[in-house]
């Protein structure tokens, strides 16, 4: 009798439900590369966003402040606070309307009246020769030069 003590061949391994380390660490890098390149084309569109909200905040202040003195008949005035720029009548001191400028911008604007509006709407010519020539804005690093007319039409060119 001959006895074999040989076992029968052990079944392949199976693999278990999930993922192996080399799939996960392939994912892993994938999206630490996604995750890079929206961060830094998110940096980008917020800068421009920024821009674009410093300079509509500049001219939407001259506006309706020509746009106030003429609609009232009074005169009103164009102040910058450490904050943003306030349009307010001129005799009563009433705040007409204040717009928020970003901490990352900067303006060699000057601090307190910037500009006077007569009530035809108009931008009183004294208060506009006070004003720093060339007027700038700078944001994120980017500057541009503001002009401004006599009717209040505000002109940004970088």
């Amino acid at each position: 009798m001959k006895c074999h003590l040989s076992r029968p061949p052990l079944p392949l391994r199976r693999r278990t439900a999930g993922f192996s380390m080399i799939e996960l660490l392939i994912l892993l890098a994938i999206l630490g590369l996604m995750a890079g390149v929206i961060a830094t084309n998110g940096r980008r569109v917020a800068a421009g966003q920024q821009q674009r909200a410093a300079i509509a905040s500049v001219q939407q202040s001259v506006w309706e402040g020509a746009t106030a003195a003429s609609a009232r008949g009074v005169e009103t005035e164009l102040v910058r606070t450490a904050t943003g720029l306030v349009v307010k009548e001129t005799g009563s001191g009433t705040v007409l309307r204040s717009f928020d400028i970003p901490s990352a911008v900067a303006t060699n604007m000057p601090m307190g009246q910037v500009l006077l509006f007569t009530p035809p709407g108009r931008v009183d010519l004294a208060s506009l020769q006070a004003l720093p020539s060339p007027l700038t804005l700078t944001v994120n690093g980017h500057t541009f030069t503001v002009r401004i007319s006599l009717i209040g039409e505000v002109k940004v060119t970088s």
